[in-house]
């Protein structure tokens, strides 16, 4: 088992490295304390353009009882931060289904998430459609630098 720790907030000239130092921190352990710690999520919180943050969710693994750690950190933590013990589900593929289909699946946008369903169903034997709508890549990467420099926002040409 491990332990999560969630919403963890960072200054974004905050430098990463400093990550396992606020972990330990929030753990109640010294911050030279050797930890096993990975990034489960990393987000940008801008909705306060003048005060940017990264956000946290770490999984932090350590030898002895993570059950007394856990507690001894949820006295001391204040909120937003959660701390909870934490066993992440492994990820397993639906099973196909088995009868075939009577059209190829559509897969609209190629952006990352459009992108990776369209390999999963290629995986597993599809043909999946990706379907994608815009001027062509080069068009758009001018209309995105126009945009940026105060020029008008196409809506067909993201």
């Amino acid at each position: 088992m491990a332990i999560r720790i969630a919403n963890l907030r960072l200054d974004i000239d905050e430098p990463e490295a400093m990550l396992p130092e606020h972990l330990a921190r929030i753990l109640g352990l010294r911050p030279t304390t050797p930890l096993t710690w990975r990034i489960l999520r990393k987000a940008l919180d801008a909705r306060n353009k003048d005060s940017l943050h990264f956000v946290y969710n770490a999984e932090v693994v350590l030898p002895g009882d993570e059950r007394r750690i856990v507690a001894h950190a949820r006295r001391n933590v204040r909120p937003p931060v959660a701390v909870d013990l934490y066993t992440e589900e492994p990820f397993i593929l639906p099973t196909p289904g088995t009868r075939p289909l009577a059209h190829r699946p559509v897969v609209v946008g190629s952006g990352p998430g459009g992108l990776a369903a369209a390999y999963f169903l290629a995986e597993q034997g599809y043909r999946p459609l990706v379907l994608e709508r815009g001027r062509p890549v080069r068009q758009r990467i001018h209309d995105v630098r126009a945009f940026d420099a105060g020029g008008p926002l196409d809506p067909e040409s993201n």
